[in-house]
């Protein structure tokens, strides 16, 4: 119901009599919780009261709650609270788990789909509509979730503005066995052997309704706030507005940001938070439900703008004024530096393209890749039409390698890890000496056993290990000495070449420039690279 007119008035005398008088249950409730306030709001009873006592009716029995409210002792009182907020932890658990299973249908086989239906087994119909709020959530679709139990499919739907579920359904009910709701939600049972039918129809109503799942929702900003804005003075003014919800929006705001610092993720990975700098003002920021942010907000931006409400936050006595996030607008480069002299498994974990420029590397790592991750070879992305984010794993031969990428193909953000097992930036330098030592030592030679010698050879010229293998490299370039069945041999009477104009030297010296600019430059020196190699020629 929308929350105007008497509604309003309603909801307003109910909060003022809730902390007018003492309630047991409710208190042994918020105790029970760790929900720690002066006064109960319509914040505290949407997003922390509500919730549970809504658990208790979709996990067990809804008269536990009822007794929890109408306890006279505070022993009671405690015991049913327990029962309540146990049914909540179960809940969430479930939601979770369901909706990490109902997610992976939708980003896989439906990801095209612009109403999504997705179904599975053991799948508590109590929660299902929260399941879809979730689905719908992360990918802007109207989605419908079902629980199947032998033929029959039951569950519930959820659905956005510019898409109208029951108008979509209505005309088919010959397709259900049961159907009731709304425009914006529903609840049904259908045959299985029924549900492809629905995906389809709903699909074309989505089509006649021209839904369009990747527009964005609109919102409406009602002005721009400063970092001076969030004091107590001003969230009170707010609040004579209130109490807040459908038909009466709590006010959304803009902030100009000049950084992001202290990015943090909450609930192992669900929610995030993070630190908005303001003229060296911080102001708290946290995001339900948006953890997957937290790499993208370690990148660095030109200009940066986050949109929410103004949100109270009592700890310990102590009170402060935070953003609940709605969403963030950024502009610029989106790079975040994570450059890394060690590889771990949890690099390859996340949903994104891992782009290598070295085909060894790449057939190596690429088993590490889960979580929908792809890798891709570096010619192959100028065959992709859009890249969202990309994380450019090893480094390219030469910086216009990284031009060709940056500058050609559609990337929405880059991470660079730029990892290179052997770093020729930290090598000496052979010089006209070294070369003149290798030579002098092999001419005294017949063969050399690599494999055996090459330690002692390596003592004995004073070289380090990467050294001595250039080296001998450089000299294979030159034909001044042959390699046969791991057996070095001189070559008599070599032409005289200059060693430093031989391809594995010239290379070497190139690794060493790319390693100086892509990998020891600092984070603003790389940002600024990447943008002057992101330019069109």
């Amino acid at each position: 119901m929308p929350l105007n007119g008497e509604n309003r008035a309603i909801v307003k005398l109910g909060l003022d009599n809730l902390n007018e008088m003492q309630r047991p249950g409710l208190e042994a409730l918020l105790k029970i919780a760790k929900i720690s306030s002066e006064k109960i709001d319509a914040t505290m009873v949407g997003f922390q009261i509500a919730p549970r006592l809504n658990a208790i009716g979709r996990m067990a029995d809804a008269k536990t709650g009822v007794q929890m409210l109408l306890a006279e002792d505070e022993a009671s009182a405690l015991k049913l609270a327990q029962l309540v907020d146990q049914s909540n932890q179960e809940r969430k658990q479930l939601v979770d788990s369901i909706a990490e299973a109902a997610l992976a249908q939708a980003q896989n086989e439906f990801a095209n789909d612009s109403v999504l239906v997705l179904m599975g087994q053991n799948w508590h119909e109590g929660i299902l509509g929260i399941v879809a709020a979730r689905i719908l959530d992360a990918t802007g679709k109207p989605t419908i979730v079902l629980n199947q139990t032998d033929n029959l499919a039951k569950g519930s739907g959820r659905s956005v503005t510019g898409f109208d579920l029951f108008a979509a359904i209505d005309p088919h009910r010959d397709l259900f066995i049961n159907f009731g709701g709304h425009a914006l939600a529903a609840g049904m049972t259908i045959e299985v052997q029924q549900v492809d039918q629905v995906r389809q129809m709903l699909n074309d109503a989505a089509s006649a309704q021209s839904f369009d799942a990747q527009k964005k929702k609109v919102l409406a900003i009602e002005g721009t706030l400063t970092g001076q804005d969030f004091n107590a003075d001003f969230y009170q003014q707010l609040q004579l507005l209130g109490p807040f919800g459908a038909g009466n929006p709590e006010p959304v705001f803009k902030l100009e940001l000049d950084d992001i610092e202290n990015v943090k993720t909450m609930s192992e990975g669900k929610h995030l938070r993070f630190t908005g700098v303001i003229r060296q003002q911080p102001i708290p920021v946290i995001a339900w439900q948006k953890g997957l942010l937290a790499n993208d907000l370690q990148g660095r931006f030109k200009k940066l703008t986050v949109v929410g409400t103004i949100d109270q936050n009592t700890y310990r006595g102590a009170t402060s004024y935070q953003l609940i996030f709605k969403d963030i607008e950024a502009s610029g480069s989106a790079l975040v530096d994570a450059r890394t002299t060690h590889l771990t498994k949890q690099m390859f974990d996340r949903s994104v393209t891992y782009l290598f420029f070295n085909q060894r590397m790449q057939q190596q790592l690429t088993p590490l890749i889960t979580n929908s991750g792809t890798a891709l070879w570096w010619e192959d992305a100028f065959n992709v039409t859009q890249l969202d984010r990309v994380v450019f794993v090893d480094l390219p031969q030469n910086l216009d390698e990284l031009h060709q990428v940056l500058a050609y193909v559609p990337i929405g953000s880059w991470e660079t890890i730029f990892y290179t097992k052997n770093p020729a930036y930290l090598q000496k330098i052979p010089a006209r000496d070294d070369f003149a030592k290798f030579f002098k030592f092999i001419q005294q030679q017949e063969t050399i056993a690599l494999k055996t010698q090459f330690e002692a050879m390596r003592q004995y010229l004073k070289m380090d290990d990467l050294m001595l293998k250039l080296v001998i490299q450089v000299f294979l370039d030159a034909k001044f000495v042959t390699i046969e069945d791991d057996l070095l041999k001189k070559v008599l009477a070599p032409t005289n070449v200059d060693l430093t104009t031989m391809p594995s030297y010239q290379n070497f010296l190139q690794k060493r420039e790319v390693e100086a600019k892509l990998i020891y430059s600092t984070t603003a020196e790389l940002e600024q690279l990447l943008n002057e190699l992101a330019q069109d020629d």
